[in-house]
């Protein structure tokens, strides 16, 4: 790829920026796309020591952004290194991607990482507007939505393929997919990576074994802390207690067995009698309603060989996970994203099956992709709650529902933020105030701060795509703790076919730790509104020129 031209100002700046501000469009998108947002931008960071550059290297041809994430990702990376090569003072570097850009943006930063770029350069804030992180999917609830996810790679090539997960992600893809020890002594800022408590613990077992799912349960003290897993027995009668065991969790792999969930009803049995086949001897499910946590850490030998394993396995009973969620947080942080399957009603039946190549998305929840995630010191999903007909709000704000959808209540919005819920503010930290004294003051005097429940108004598309309201039963409520909210993974996804994969992607990027910014505009061109694009500077209460001062009014320089 050419390096794009600049003008002498442009020049200049790049020998003096210290900070560089990548803004990435989306599918069909151009660095137009934000011209707006960026030239808002410039009014308040003017005197900093700022460079802000709207990527153009995926819309040199209109079908470009088609070709698959990776590939503009590739193209994205190598952007991002031309213009740091013309930056002698450059020390960090922020991502602000829109719709399929914020999936650019995450995998292009795993593509970082395994260069080298993140050595001299300190990542700082990482925000999406309007990503589907979880891909675009719909449950497979009758024939409208089997047409949708098969018409979607048909319409958008090799992108719509990964974006509703039907695709094989390449050995690239894979590579990067698994942690890097060269990289385990950067800073990472994940919003839960040290726990501590008393668990039921099997302890390892050699891999020639099988583990049949009757291993012999003990209870031990646990502390998980830069990203060790120790366990000392449980001995109330001795003051220190003795090491029993000390997993290194960056390079073991970690995968979680789930309780079916299937009181919920609404197909979750049919699914579940599924899930049971190609699962081995060690992924029999349990039956009991527990969250068994499997380990395979490699075994410590003095020979030459070093594929031997060892299985280590962590059970928490369901009713217990209320008090001991923040294992499976923990966990996923510090072993850089699990993979969860899902228990069947049954195991007799279980037929052994080839394991197949995760897809795309799968593989940007873990590895290297999510070491380069958790190295952003803010990270922060910008979601419309309603009638956003690309990206629905459970995709942009990583959720298993629409928690706007259940609620009866009026939705109090910010009287100064005029399209962001007010409640949610509390998640992002105000740093300055950017919004001018006579727009505050405009927005005081025409804005209603408050909107009638919307939970009847959704957009069908929502209702589509979101499985949780089934009718007469009570989903139960996320665990929520700072920047953490956890979705009960039983209960999520129950009537999609890919429930494992997704439920893994939930469990791995909600344990990191994100602000959510929850917006609504009224009407289906709120995809456009949250970018601001094509808005109007006379009239800033009509679009998203509001969200654009809170990214500025949160960010970190």
């Amino acid at each position: 790829m050419r390096s794009p031209r600049r003008n002498n100002a442009d020049s200049a700046q790049l020998q003096r920026a210290t900070h560089l501000v990548i803004f990435q469009h989306g599918l069909l998108g151009s660095k137009h796309d934000f011209a707006r947002f960026v030239e808002i931008f410039r009014t308040q960071f003017q005197n900093d020591e700022l460079f802000l550059h709207a990527g153009e290297s995926n819309a040199t041809s209109f079908f470009q952004t088609y070709d698959g994430v990776d590939q503009g990702a590739q193209r994205l990376a190598d952007e991002i290194q031309q213009l740091a090569a013309k930056m002698p003072k450059l020390q960090k570097l922020s991502m602000i991607g829109h719709s399929l850009g914020g999936l650019y943006n995450r995998y292009c930063i795993g593509l970082l990482l395994s260069r080298g770029f993140f050595d001299k350069v300190e990542p700082m804030n990482f925000v999406t507007l309007a990503t589907p992180h979880l891909g675009i999917r719909r449950p497979r609830r009758g024939a409208t939505n089997v047409v949708f996810n098969a018409l979607m790679p048909k319409i958008f090539s090799r992108t719509g393929a990964q974006l509703t997960l039907i695709d094989e992600a390449n050995e690239e893809t894979l590579a990067l997919s698994k942690p890097s020890t060269t990289y385990l002594d950067k800073d990472f800022h994940p919003a839960l990576s040290e726990v501590k408590g008393s668990l039921l613990i099997s302890l390892p077992v050699s891999g020639e074994r099988q583990v049949d799912g009757q291993e012999a349960f003990e209870l031990y003290d646990c502390n998980l802390s830069n990203r060790k897993l120790r366990v000392f027995e449980n001995n109330e009668t001795e003051a220190e207690h003795k090491l029993k065991l000390e997993i290194d969790l960056s390079c073991s792999d970690v995968k979680i067995l789930l309780p079916s969930g299937k009181s919920i009803g609404d197909d979750a049995n049919y699914y579940s009698s599924f899930i049971g086949w190609g699962q081995n001897d060690e992924e029999k499910p349990d039956v009991f309603g527990n969250f068994d946590i499997q380990i395979r850490c490699p075994a410590e030998s003095s020979g030459s060989d070093t594929t031997n394993t060892n299985v280590c396995v962590l059970r928490i009973p369901e009713e217990d996970v209320h008090r001991d969620w923040r294992w499976l947080v923990a966990l996923s942080n510090a072993s850089f994203g699990v993979r969860c399957v899902t228990s069947a009603a049954s195991t007799k039946e279980a037929k052994p099956q080839e394991s197949t190549t995760p897809p795309l998305l799968s593989c940007l929840t873990q590895g290297q992709f999510m070491q380069a995630l958790q190295m952003f010191k803010a990270r922060t999903l910008y979601s419309s709650i309603f009638f956003d007909m690309q990206v629905p709000y459970t995709c942009a704000a990583v959720r298993a529902f629409n928690p706007y959808r259940s609620s009866a209540k009026e939705l109090l919005m910010s009287p100064i933020y005029t399209h962001i819920v007010f409640d949610s503010l509390n998640s992002a930290r105000k740093l300055r105030d950017t919004i001018p004294l006579k727009v505050k003051r405009l927005a005081m005097k025409y804005m209603a701060p408050k909107h009638a429940a919307l939970s009847s108004a959704s957009n069908e598309d929502e209702q589509l795509r979101s499985d949780h309201d089934v009718e007469g039963v009570s989903r139960p409520e996320p665990f929520i703790e700072g920047d953490v909210i956890l979705d009960q993974l039983p209960y999520a996804f129950t009537a999609d076919a890919e429930q494992d994969e997704l439920r893994g992607m939930l469990l791995s990027v909600q344990s990191v730790g994100w602000r959510r910014i929850d917006v609504l505009f009224g009407g289906i061109m709120s995809h456009e509104h949250i970018i601001a694009k094509r808005a109007d500077l006379d009239k800033p209460l009509d679009s998203g020129i509001d969200v654009v001062h809170h990214v500025m009014d949160t960010f970190l320089v």
